[in-house]
């Protein structure tokens, strides 16, 4: 079935012109209503009396407001001189458009500027009055839009601030949470050296490799229970070492039987970062990489431009590891990079059938400042 092709034009369909459609209706029912009660006829014929002149006063009307004083007082400038200008002007025209309606709707030409030669200086007062009265509606009309305006703006400065506030309350509490889980594992850190010290010593001569690992992974879980430093953050070449510290310990850990291609790009020394920022990643990699085929090695690529950080891990999964988890891992590092990187990173991470990938970038210089 072939639906009308007639649709309500656009136009009318705007609540405001709708509006205003209805209160010109309301005034015009208005002043008729008066000019009947006051039993005031009109001999013109409906045109001339009623649809040109409300017309030309609607144009007025309009004319002076979005025009005239839009123009005369903008938000950067005001010019009283224009303002005058402008108002003698539409005035005049309006006069002009008045007479000329007059002399085209009598024989006997009646107009003001014709009963202004006789003297007569009532007819060009009551128009002029007229469209006084209709700018001053104007004016009104202009000053209560100004004033939606102001406040809408105020309203959504207040908005604005709001949302600041709510987004400041937010990042203050990431980052106590933050700091209180780094505390957290904070336990006792220094029975855990002495351990670590004793062993170490106990070991030593029996295992250069043992004795080596242990350092390796004194120096990890000293940088990794260092105090957090006022703006939160390490140096990015420290997080770099500890990568090399991970890859070292679990070498030893299988006699050197791991492939993996390790690549670091970039000047790492005039960088920070926040601390374990990278590490999950890589420890994910030996958790739950298979790192004994030579034909598909894992690979740990960084890159660093001066501006943006890159990680990129990829890897075969384990075999045995059906359930390819990270428990709440991803779930803190994500967290801690939305509290201190907001939307100044990017981490993609792709699970496949048997590999695994991530791509990490952060753009150090556009760190969230509280």
């Amino acid at each position: 079935m072939n639906s009308s092709p007639y649709r309500p034009l656009v136009f009318f369909r705007n609540k405001t012109i709708q509006y205003h459609v209805l209160g010109w209706t309301l005034f015009i029912l208005y002043e008729i209503s008066a000019l009947l009660l006051r039993n005031i006829q009109k001999d013109r014929g409906i045109y001339f009396d009623y649809i040109l002149p409300y017309a030309i006063n609607i144009s007025l009307f309009y004319f002076h407001a979005h025009v005239t004083m839009d123009y005369s007082f903008r938000s950067n400038r005001r010019s009283y001189s224009l303002f005058f200008l402008l108002t003698v002007t539409e005035l005049l025209l309006y006069l002009s458009l008045m007479a000329l309606l007059d002399s085209f709707s009598s024989d006997t030409p009646r107009n003001i500027f014709t009963q202004l030669e006789k003297a007569n200086l009532v007819p060009l007062l009551t128009q002029l009055w007229r469209g006084i009265y209709f700018i001053g509606f104007s004016f009104a009309y202009w000053f209560a839009l100004r004033s939606m305006a102001s406040e809408r703006k105020v309203l959504d400065l207040e908005k604005q601030q709001m949302q600041h506030l709510v987004e400041k309350s937010n990042l203050e509490k990431g980052f106590i949470e933050m700091e209180n889980a780094y505390l957290q594992s904070q336990v006792n850190p220094h029975m855990l050296f002495n351990t670590l010290n004793f062993i170490y010593n106990n070991v030593q001569q029996a295992s250069q490799e043992a004795s080596e690992a242990i350092l390796l992974l004194s120096d990890l879980m000293n940088y990794s229970l260092r105090e957090l430093e006022p703006d939160g953050k390490v140096e990015l070449e420290n997080e770099i070492d500890q990568i090399g510290n991970i890859i070292k310990i679990n070498q030893i850990r299988f006699s050197n039987a791991l492939f993996l291609d390790v690549e670091f790009n970039g000047d790492f020394s005039d960088a920070r970062i926040m601390p374990m920022g990278l590490l999950p990643f890589v420890e994910n990699v030996f958790k739950h990489a298979n790192l004994t085929d030579k034909d598909y090695p894992g690979k740990i690529t960084v890159n660093y431009n001066g501006e943006d950080l890159e990680l990129v891990t990829s890897n075969r999964k384990k075999t045995r590891n059906k359930a390819y988890s990270h428990g709440t891992g991803l779930v803190n590092i994500r967290k801690r990079l939305d509290n201190l990187y907001k939307d100044a990173y990017t981490l993609t991470i792709n699970k496949e059938e048997q590999d695994f990938y991530v791509h990490l970038v952060i753009h150090l210089n556009k760190t969230r400042m509280i």
